[in-house]
C-alpha cells in the first residue's frame, strides 16, 4: 500500500528550502522534489539570528522571523501540492516532517537545550497536513547532544549493501553515518563542512557559495593556517559529539585569520579559500580515523558538487572509494529532505530514531512532536 509523507529541509547553510515527496511502500522511493531559495532578506536575517554574536533578545523579533519564515515555508509547500506530479498524491499524504531553522543549539550546558523556529500549528493549519517538528529536544532531554538525526535513516536506507559503508553529508556542518553491524548504527558531526566557505567567499567575493570549488582552486593550501585551524578540540574529542555555528561561526574563523596573522603574516583571500576546503576534507579524514575506515564513503549534500572539495576527500582518504549517493540510487541533493519524510513516518508509527551510539542519548527512542491541522 502507498506510504506518502513530505520532508522539508533548511540547512545550516540557509540555501533554500528543499522538499521531498516519498513513498515508503517498500525502501524509501523519492517521488518528487523542489528546492525554494530563500530570498536575500530573510536569508540574512535567519543568518544573523543564528550567529552567537547575535542580540537574540527580543522576543518579539525572534516569534516574527519564525512567523515569516513558516509563512514562506507553508506556502512553497503548497504549491508544491499543486505541481502536476505531485497532485495526484496529495490527499494520500500521512504527514510533513519539518527541521525549522536552527537558531542556538547548545546540549553540553548545566542546564542544555536546542532551538529550532517553526510554527508547527500554522504550518499545519495552512496545508492540512500532520506535521512532526522539534526532532531534536527530546534527545536533549535524555542526556544526548540531539545531532546528528539522519544515521538511522542511512542505516535504512542502504543496510543491504554492506557494513564496509559510511555516508557522508556536506551541508553547512558535516555529518558521517556508519553501521559497523547490525546492531550498531553511529554517527556524529564532523565539524565545519560549506558554512566557513561560504561565509568567505560572500564577505570577499560578494558569491552565496563557491560553484564547484572554483575559487578555492586557485589558491594553494597554507600548512601553517590549516595547523591553526586544526587547533581545536572538538576535532580529536571522541564522539558522541555535535557541533554547529554556536562553535564554527565567523568569529571563531576571523579569531583564527588573527592569531595566525600575529605570527605567521597576512595570506591571500583566495589562499584562505583553498585551507578552508582543506580543512573541510581533514576533518573528515579525521572523524574516519575515529570510526575506522570504509571502503567506501558516500557523500550528499551541497558539497557533493564541490569538485575541489571532492578531490580532496580522495586524497586525504586514499584507501577509501570517495563517490555520491547518486551512484547508491539516491540524488545527494534530496537526501536529507527524504530523511525528514522518514524522521515523521517514524513518529507516527512509533518507530525509534536515535540510539545512544549516535547521540549519546540515554536510550532508544522515537523523536519529535506531532501537531494535527
Amino acid at each position: 500500500m502507498p506510504d506518502y509523507y513530505i520532508g522539508v529541509m533548511t540547512g545550516t547553510s540557509l540555501d533554500a528550502i528543499d522538499i521531498a515527496l516519498v513513498d515508503f511502500e517498500n525502501k524509501p522511493s523519492l517521488v518528487s522534489s523542489t528546492s525554494n531559495r530563500l530570498s536575500s532578506e530573510l536569508k540574512t536575517k535567519l543568518a544573523e539570528l543564528s550567529q552567537p554574536s547575535a542580540d537574540i533578545t527580543s522576543l518579539i523579533h525572534i516569534k516574527s522571523l519564525e512567523q515569516e519564515y513558516t509563512q514562506v515555508l507553508a506556502l512553497a509547500i503548497q504549491s508544491f501540492l499543486e505541481t502536476e506530479d505531485v497532485k495526484p498524491y496529495a490527499k494520500l499524504i500521512r504527514a510533513i516532517g519539518v527541521h525549522g531553522v536552527t537558531i542556538c543549539h547548545e546540549p553540553s550546558l548545566e542546564n542544555p537545550f536546542t532551538w529550532q523556529i517553526v510554527d508547527a500549528h500554522r504550518l499545519a493549519v495552512m496545508t492540512g497536513l500532520n506535521v512532526v517538528y522539534d526532532f531534536r529536544s527530546k534527545d536533549v532531554a535524555l542526556g544526548g547532544q540531539g545531532a546528528p538525526l539522519v544515521p538511522m535513516f542511512h542505516y535504512d536506507v542502504f543496510k543491504e549493501l554492506g557494513h564496509d559503508l559510511s555516508v557522508l553529508n556536506l551541508g553547512g556542518i558535516g555529518n558521517v553515518s556508519t553501521w559497523p553491524n547490525k546492531d550498531e548504527v553511529i554517527g556524529f558531526d564532523t565539524g565545519p563542512a560549506n558554512t566557513l566557505l561560504d561565509y568567505w567567499i560572500n564577505r570577499n567575493k560578494g558569491l552565496n557559495y563557491d560553484d564547484n570549488g572554483s575559487w578555492a582552486a586557485e589558491g594553494k593550501r597554507s600548512q601553517s593556517l590549516l595547523n591553526t585551524l586544526l587547533d581545536e578540540l572538538y576535532f580529536t574529542q571522541p564522539f558522541p559529539k555535535s557541533t554547529g555555528k554556536e562553535l564554527f561561526s565567523e568569529a571563531w574563523l576571523n579569531q583564527k585569520l588573527a592569531l595566525h596573522e600575529s605570527s605567521h603574516g597576512s595570506i591571500a583571500a583566495v589562499d584562505v579559500q583553498n585551507t578552508l576546503t582543506h580543512l573541510t576534507a581533514k576533518s573528515v579524514q579525521l572523524a574516519m580515523e575515529q570510526l575506522g575506515c570504509s571502503k567506501t564513503l558516500a557523500v550528499c549534500g551541497g558539497g557533493v558538487h564541490n569538485q575541489a572539495l571532492m578531490t580532496l576527500l580522495a586524497f586525504y582518504l586514499p584507501n577509501t572509494n570517495v563517490i555520491s549517493t547518486a551512484e547508491l540510487g539516491i540524488c545527494p541533493d534530496n537526501m536529507e529532505a527524504m530523511a525528514f519524510a522518514w524522521l515523521a513516518k517514524c513518529r507516527l508509527e512509533n518507530k525509534t530514531t536515535t540510539l545512544p551510539s549516535i547521540t549519546g542519548t540515554l536510550r532508544p527512542t522515537v523523536l519529535g512532536a506531532w501537531v494535527l491541522p
